[in-house]
């Protein structure tokens, strides 16, 4: 369970230690979210196919602590908040700016994968914005209120355009010349913190 969840949240693994996936972004993808998905059903039917009898208490305690984790992120997951959810306290215009300090360069290799990261970044707002939409044309409404507070926080950044007004019932647009030039902004402050060992991958990526 834990190793499967590292990989899926790259940003947490690298935000606890584990260096494996720092080239990585999290997949929000619908085919990424099935996947992680059938992963976590496939860890809850193992977990329950354990005989709790023939464990000891404290891993008794374990087992059934797993098992109420696995359902409720399944049923989390039940409620794609992928598709409606605009959170201005940890959605991407926050995540995103918020790599660097998550992330320690100390060689070239780990410059490097840092800055793989950085290009995905691109991807990882597409995938946002395709789900928001998909979302929208399904019916899902935006939280209107929080959206308000998205913008604030993209003013006060200077990282706004990523999103445009999502009402009920109106389709989204999202400016493709905008978010390029945003992913520009986001590169210059990474840029500063990975220092002379790959400023040139970052200067040409």
């Amino acid at each position: 369970y834990w190793q499967g969840s590292l990989k899926a949240n790259p940003t947490s693994a690298t935000a606890v230690g584990d260096r494996r996936y720092d080239d990585h972004l999290e997949d929000i993808t619908p085919a990424g979210l099935a996947a992680e998905n059938q992963r976590l059903a496939g860890v809850l039917a193992k977990a329950r196919a354990i005989d709790a009898a023939t464990l000891t208490p404290a891993d008794r305690l374990t087992l059934g602590a797993l098992i109420e984790e696995v359902e409720g992120q399944l049923a989390n997951a039940s409620c794609h908040d992928e598709d409606w959810v605009v959170d201005p306290l940890g959605g991407p215009q926050v995540g995103l700016l918020n790599l660097p300090d998550i992330t320690t360069v100390e060689s070239v290799a780990e410059g490097r994968k840092f800055v793989a990261r950085l290009k995905a970044v691109g991807g990882c707002l597409d995938a946002h914005i395709a789900n928001l939409r998909a979302g929208n044309q399904g019916g899902a409404a935006v939280d209107n209120g929080k959206l308000d507070k998205v913008f604030a926080i993209h003013q006060s950044n200077q990282v706004a355009g990523v999103f445009m007004p999502v009402r009920s019932h109106q389709a989204a647009h999202f400016p493709t010349a905008q978010v390029k030039a945003d992913m520009g902004m986001l590169l210059q402050r990474c840029g500063g913190q990975v220092g002379g060992q790959v400023a040139e991958d970052i200067h040409h990526g």
